[in-house]
Protein backbone atom coordinates (compact mmCIF):
# COMPACT_ATOMS: atom_id res chain seq x y z
CA UNK A 1 0.00 0.00 0.00
CA UNK A 2 3.01 2.77 0.37
CA UNK A 3 3.71 1.96 -3.20
CA UNK A 4 0.31 3.27 -3.98
CA UNK A 5 0.40 6.25 -1.54
CA UNK A 6 3.78 7.03 -3.21
CA UNK A 7 2.11 7.22 -6.56
CA UNK A 8 -0.51 9.48 -5.04
CA UNK A 9 1.40 11.95 -3.33
CA UNK A 10 3.52 12.90 -6.79
CA UNK A 11 1.82 15.40 -8.89
CA UNK A 12 0.15 13.83 -11.50
CA UNK A 13 1.49 13.98 -15.00
CA UNK A 14 -1.20 15.23 -16.77
CA UNK A 15 -2.08 18.71 -16.20
CA UNK A 16 -6.00 19.38 -15.33
CA UNK A 17 -8.06 22.16 -14.40
CA UNK A 18 -8.65 21.03 -11.20
CA UNK A 19 -5.03 21.17 -10.45
CA UNK A 20 -4.17 24.43 -11.59
CA UNK A 21 -7.40 25.75 -9.57
CA UNK A 22 -6.45 24.19 -6.44
CA UNK A 23 -2.39 25.66 -6.71
CA UNK A 24 -4.14 29.26 -7.51
CA UNK A 25 -6.79 28.94 -4.45
CA UNK A 26 -3.84 27.57 -2.08
CA UNK A 27 -1.70 30.49 -3.29
CA UNK A 28 -1.01 32.98 -0.71
CA UNK A 29 -2.11 36.83 -1.35
CA UNK A 30 0.21 39.22 -0.84
CA UNK A 31 -0.84 42.15 1.05
CA UNK A 32 -0.88 45.06 -0.33
CA UNK A 33 1.90 47.74 1.34
CA UNK A 34 2.00 51.55 1.27
CA UNK A 35 4.69 53.24 -0.55
CA UNK A 36 6.28 55.63 1.53
CA UNK A 37 5.92 58.73 0.24
CA UNK A 38 8.52 61.19 -0.65
CA UNK A 39 9.93 64.43 2.04
CA UNK A 40 9.11 67.78 1.17
CA UNK A 41 12.06 68.44 -0.27
CA UNK A 42 12.20 65.64 -2.23
CA UNK A 43 8.96 66.54 -4.30
CA UNK A 44 10.07 70.16 -4.54
CA UNK A 45 13.24 69.04 -6.39
CA UNK A 46 11.01 66.58 -8.69
CA UNK A 47 9.08 69.73 -9.35
CA UNK A 48 12.27 71.47 -10.11
CA UNK A 49 13.68 68.75 -12.26
CA UNK A 50 9.97 68.46 -14.31
CA UNK A 51 9.99 72.18 -14.47
CA UNK A 52 13.42 72.59 -15.94
CA UNK A 53 13.20 69.69 -18.22
CA UNK A 54 9.65 71.23 -19.30
CA UNK A 55 11.63 74.43 -19.81
CA UNK A 56 14.29 73.01 -22.00
CA UNK A 57 11.61 71.39 -24.20
CA UNK A 58 10.07 74.50 -24.85
CA UNK A 59 13.27 76.10 -25.94
CA UNK A 60 14.03 73.27 -28.45
CA UNK A 61 10.76 73.59 -29.66
CA UNK A 62 10.93 76.70 -30.14
CA UNK A 63 14.42 76.91 -31.73
CA UNK A 64 13.34 74.41 -33.95
CA UNK A 65 10.31 75.82 -35.38
CA UNK A 66 11.73 79.30 -35.99
CA UNK A 67 14.38 78.07 -37.91
CA UNK A 68 11.82 75.89 -39.84
CA UNK A 69 10.00 79.29 -40.51
CA UNK A 70 13.39 81.02 -41.82
CA UNK A 71 14.37 77.59 -43.97
CA UNK A 72 10.81 77.94 -45.82
CA UNK A 73 10.98 81.87 -46.20
CA UNK A 74 14.58 81.08 -47.87
CA UNK A 75 13.03 77.94 -49.64
CA UNK A 76 9.70 80.50 -50.92
CA UNK A 77 12.24 83.30 -51.85
CA UNK A 78 14.88 80.87 -53.75
CA UNK A 79 12.06 78.89 -55.35
CA UNK A 80 10.42 82.03 -57.36
CA UNK A 81 14.40 83.28 -58.47
CA UNK A 82 15.25 80.20 -59.53
CA UNK A 83 12.56 80.20 -62.50
CA UNK A 84 13.42 83.59 -62.92
CA UNK A 85 16.94 82.59 -63.37
CA UNK A 86 15.91 79.99 -65.90
CA UNK A 87 13.72 82.75 -68.11
CA UNK A 88 16.72 85.21 -68.00
CA UNK A 89 19.29 82.14 -69.46
CA UNK A 90 16.98 81.25 -71.98
CA UNK A 91 16.47 84.91 -73.23
CA UNK A 92 20.27 85.72 -72.79
CA UNK A 93 20.97 82.55 -75.57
Amino acid sequence: MSQYRDLMAAPPQIATRAELDQRLSARAVPEPQRAPAPSLGERLEMLRATEQTNEERIADLTRVLDDAGRNLSHDYAQSSLKGRACVDFEQSR
